[in-house]
């Protein structure tokens, strides 16, 4: 069939839809195109589709050309020069011309390509294979560009505008189930902590199947954990480095494992005790600390109910405007430090229940609880979390080996009172009481000791 070419008013000219540019590019140079047109009229065919039925009947539908139509508009030119393709009656016709008009032109990004290539896909009886054919590109091409469709909408932007390479892109197939960390690749698509970023998510994606594989494995054999403070702060255990052994070998020894925070166990032989007979001195002391822990507890728990309702009580305070910035920078300096740490303590004597593991929303109740706190409220909180021990229910809380931890404790409980009127309790008397005891019994079997020293030099 020869092919037809005819003058075709501009103003019957539509344009496609689904055209995959959707930049003109640069304004100046299609003002310059603008004039050359207005001028010589255009020397490049348009190529359109006459269209015969519906509303728009008698018009035509820009298949290549759109951005010579969009100069002739600027330029108020009458008509343009086209050819007729009745032959690109169905869209992925449409579409595969316009792919390859646009591929070896500047202006189509990546982005544009891959909508277009998607928008084949899904035309009826195509497939992956039939596409690659049609506009000359290979099969893996075009599941490349598929794929970049599902991509969010500022790794595209990042794309387009060159901050992120395709290669760069794929990333975010590897976490395609995970949406936590699609949306942190999302924020930070195309920016310099990019590569820390998906270092980061990979190595919590590693250490997230080995501990779901290691909790799999302590299920099904049964295997007894312990911490991994117990592991080095006890001398029941030492370390296992074999490798050669397996699990099962190792349940079987009587074996004991930690799970590692890489999601790895690592096992440990418990030690055979030789406890030796105590004395009755050495069977009353331990029931002594035995009490003074129970009496710790309970102090520990009426300090907490004082502070509960101390903090509770100053609701009634009243801010003033010029109070404004120690409120502020309260609450920015809250968590400051050990934040981690302070959440949970901070929790406690909100009245704030947390899980183990504390969740995001339980995070975000303790933020919002102290969002409401008046200025004595967020001062009273802020001295808990900085300048209070922790671990009060602990007797070792209370023993002074040396003078800095004298001076420590006398520090604290200074603190303390100055700042909430809270003395010392009967319970904490007694176990400062008991280490004091001990410290003096210590001291003077150490004089005894360099005495003796001393008399063997004389006889020497």
């Amino acid at each position: 069939m020869t092919p037809e070419f005819r003058m075709i008013p501009v103003a019957d000219l539509l344009d496609h839809p689904q055209n995959p540019r959707d930049d003109l590019g640069d304004p100046q140079k299609l003002a310059e195109l603008a004039n050359d047109i207005a001028e010589n009229g255009n020397t490049e065919a348009l190529h359109v589709f006459p269209i015969t039925d519906g509303q728009e009947a008698g018009k035509f539908l820009l298949v290549a050309g759109h951005r010579r139509t969009a100069a002739a508009r600027l330029g108020n030119v009458d008509e343009l020069y086209a050819r007729l393709r009745p032959d690109l009656d169905t869209l992925d016709k449409q579409l595969e011309t316009m792919l390859r008009e646009n591929t070896h032109r500047e202006g189509l990004t990546p982005i544009n390509e891959a909508k277009a290539i998607q928008a084949m896909l899904d035309c009826e009886g195509m497939s992956v294979k039939k596409v690659a054919k049609r506009i000359h590109r290979s099969e893996t091409f075009i599941r490349s560009r598929s794929a970049l469709v599902k991509l969010p909408e500022s790794a595209k932007s990042a794309i387009d505008a060159g901050r992120m390479t395709l290669e760069q892109s794929q990333i975010f197939d590897e976490f395609a189930d995970d949406a936590e960390a699609t949306e942190e690749l999302t924020r930070n698509a195309g920016t310099k902590d990019w590569d820390f970023t998906v270092n980061r998510l990979r190595g919590a994606k590693v250490r997230k199947f080995k501990t779901a594989a290691s909790e799999q494995l302590i299920n099904d054999l049964g295997i007894k954990t312990i911490s991994s403070y117990d592991s080095y702060s006890s001398n029941k255990y030492s370390r296992d480095y074999d490798r050669d052994k397996t699990p099962a070998e190792r349940v079987a020894a009587g074996q004991v494992a930690v799970l590692s925070s890489h999601g790895e166990l690592e096992w440990f032989d418990v030690k055979q005790s030789t406890k030796k007979k105590l004395t009755d001195a050495e069977i009353a002391d331990k029931k002594r600390l035995k009490d003074i822990a129970a009496g710790l507890e309970q102090a520990d728990a009426l300090w907490l109910e004082f502070l509960e309702r101390k903090i509770r009580d100053a609701a009634g305070h009243f801010d003033r405007p010029e109070d404004a910035p120690a409120v502020i920078t309260l609450r920015k300096t809250m968590f400051s430090g050990y934040g981690n740490n302070y959440h949970s303590r901070a929790a406690r004597v909100l009245g704030i229940s947390t899980s183990p593991i504390r969740s995001e929303a339980e995070t975000e109740a303790i933020n919002a609880a102290i969002d409401k706190l008046k200025l004595l409220q967020l001062a009273y909180l802020h001295a808990f979390l900085h300048l209070m021990k922790e671990d009060l229910h602990k007797p070792s809380t209370w023993q002074c080996r040396y003078a800095w931890d004298r001076s420590s404790l006398q520090k604290f409980l200074d603190t303390r009172r100055e700042i909430f009127g809270y003395d010392v309790t009967a319970y904490e008397q007694e176990a400062i009481d008991y280490w004091d005891e001990k410290e003096k019994v210590a001291a003077a079997e150490s004089a005894e000791n360099d005495e003796g020293w001393d008399l063997e030099d004389e006889d020497a």
